[in-house]
């Protein structure tokens, strides 16, 4: 009974990867580059998500 929590927990945790996965493909294939939280060098702007904390950014 213990065991199925655990395999609960790592099956959320192999889907939320994934998902990650194909946003950061998502943001490269439209251009982007996938920055923690905001994009750092003043000549990108945000595109779109590559997770909930990473941001999709190109430049201008």
């Amino acid at each position: 009974m213990s065991m199925l929590p655990l395999l609960i927990n790592m099956l959320f945790l192999s889907a939320e990867f994934s998902q990650a996965q194909t946003l950061s493909w998502l943001c490269r294939r439209r251009g982007g580059v996938c920055y923690f939280r905001r994009c750092l060098p003043y000549n990108l702007r945000p595109i779109s998500r590559c997770s909930n904390e990473d941001v999709c950014c190109r430049r201008w």
